[in-house]
């Protein structure tokens, strides 16, 4: 007992300390402790079970121990936009301390209350406060930063969906020779190149209004035109969608980058992420779907090179730019917008998404501003 040993199956491979038998699910063993208080509010409480899976352990209340299955606490926690943890509890050396870790990695800010844990061993406690400790200080000398290129492809541009027909009349080319600049001459350490890239059968497509007849909340087809928005009830969910003439079809030169556009050949550096690949919903952000329901793998991407910093560019600054951004600060990134290397469809859409961004802690900066940030915060 207590001997740590590896096992090889039935689903992976794990190191695991064997424990004598505890919490089995529904029993008494399991339950809180009966003077612990659990507040009385529904909504401002959430109760995470974890361990649930015979094959793996779980010290981490956000994840398995090898990070293959996630709870739901990280959803839960980002659905109430959360960007600060405390954490207390048992034991201080292994399930506070693995999800202290996890936190810290998830982007909150993270906090242990030290006289609010218990722990099983000294000097392990010691040894992982430690390891914490020194992580917070490693972070802030190790902001890392992601410049996204947002949708700069040729629909946009000189496609059926060119900003230039918009109601502002914004040339989409424009911030080409800006984020090319940007990219030769600030240090980023990662670039990520997002694409619209629909089906010829998507959602979004006037030209498709009527094969989804059956799914229009008001089926009279002959008053909707271009540019209306819609409500879908279905094939998966129900959804407003506004109705864009066809875009960005998979595969076509319209769903190219424009030729223009500076890509970096370090491939080590460089992200191409792809959106509104399903059918039945529509993506604005290139972190997930219209609906939350289906995120792209761009986050986890982010986390896997430990990014900090997004800088955000592209197009249309009133519907992917700020959706984009809009994402990137809820999953706890420090949000920029590059406002001049950006273009949009409609002046007064423009302004009212980007002073709501504002609000929240979204910062919309000028393309001459990022060099002194990053030099700034660079350690």
């Amino acid at each position: 007992m207590f001997d740590e040993v590896t096992y090889t199956g039935p689903k992976l491979k794990t190191k695991q300390v064997l424990w004598p038998t505890h919490c089995v699910q529904g029993t008494e063993d399991a339950a809180l402790h009966k003077n612990l208080y659990v507040p009385s509010t529904n909504n401002k409480v959430i109760h995470i079970t974890k361990g649930t899976d015979p094959d793996i352990d779980s010290y981490s209340a956000f994840m398995d121990n090898r990070g293959v299955r996630k709870t739901e606490f990280d959803d839960k926690l980002r659905e109430h936009n959360v960007k600060h943890v405390f954490l207390a509890g048992l034991a201080t050396d292994y399930c506070v301390s693995a999800t202290a870790f996890d936190a810290f990695n998830l982007n909150y800010n993270t906090y242990i209350i030290e006289d609010a844990t218990r722990g099983i061993d000294t000097q392990t406690i010691k040894t992982k406060l430690n390891h914490l400790k020194h992580l917070e200080e490693k972070k802030l000398f190790e902001n890392v930063y992601a410049l996204i290129v947002v949708d700069v492809q040729n629909c946009f541009i000189t496609g059926n969906l060119a900003l230039s027909h918009g109601p502002a009349h914004q040339d989409g080319a424009e911030v080409v020779p800006i984020i090319n600049h940007l990219i030769k001459t600030i240090p980023f350490d990662l670039v990520v190149y997002t694409y619209d890239w629909h089906p010829p059968n998507h959602i979004s497509f006037f030209e498709n209004i009527k094969s989804r007849r059956k799914y229009l909340k008001d089926k009279k087809i002959r008053k909707i035109k271009m540019f209306d928005e819609v409500t879908y009830t279905g094939p998966k969910l129900k959804t407003k969608q506004i109705l864009w003439p066809t875009h960005c079809i998979q595969g076509t030169d319209d769903a190219s980058l424009h030729k223009n556009l500076y890509v970096s050949s370090n491939n080590n550096k460089v992200i191409h992420i792809r959106k509104g690949t399903d059918p039945d919903i529509d993506s604005y952000s290139a972190f997930m779907d219209n609906g939350g329901v289906i995120r792209t793998e761009l986050d986890d991407k982010l986390r896997e090179h430990n990014v900090t910093h997004v800088f955000l560019t592209g197009l249309a600054t009133d519907y992917c730019v700020s959706a984009t951004a809009y994402d990137a600060f809820n999953l706890n990134y420090n949000t920029y917008i590059i406002e001049d290397a950006t273009r949009g469809i409609d002046i007064d859409t423009i302004n009212t998404k980007l002073n709501y961004l504002k609000q929240l802690g979204v910062k919309v900066i000028q393309a001459n501003q990022v060099k002194r940030i990053i030099s700034t915060y660079r350690k």
